[in-house]
């Protein structure tokens, strides 16, 4: 559960707008970004050098006026450079799409004929040229 001044961010950035308590969240990351330093084991460096890419993130977006672009944070943060999530992304859409375009096909040759065979066999061939268009478009 969030704490008071948590929900209290919450309602202001919803009422204000995430700029109003930009510099307040800027202030706290560089407040957090010393935290970690001086401990000696290599995940407390891990979270150090996280915190202070916060922090330079959150110093960037508080001094521009349209939010920062996907490259911008690509930059500042290392863990987002990977592209793995560009892949997911292209995994979960792709398998979106498949699902409901054959889906489609299937519903709507159902409803122009009484005929099971031709409804699998719709469905069979949306199957094979969705995966063909998939495998190409890869």
């Amino acid at each position: 559960m969030p704490s008071h001044r948590t929900r209290i961010l919450i309602w202001l950035a919803k009422r204000f707008g995430p700029q109003f308590i930009l510099p307040t969240i800027t202030g706290n990351e560089k407040a957090d970004s010393n935290a970690y330093d001086g401990q000696p084991d290599e995940e407390a460096q891990t979270f150090s050098r996280d915190e202070k890419s916060h922090a330079r993130m959150l110093s960037i977006a508080a001094n521009s006026t349209g939010g920062i672009s996907g490259g911008s944070v690509a930059q500042l943060e290392g863990r987002h450079r990977a592209g793995g999530g560009n892949a997911l992304r292209a995994a979960v859409l792709g398998a979106n799409d498949g699902l409901v375009s054959i889906l489609s096909l299937v519903m709507g040759v159902a409803g122009a004929t009484n005929s099971n065979s031709a409804v699998l066999i719709a469905g069979l061939a949306g199957l094979l040229a969705g995966a063909g268009s998939m495998a190409l478009g890869e």
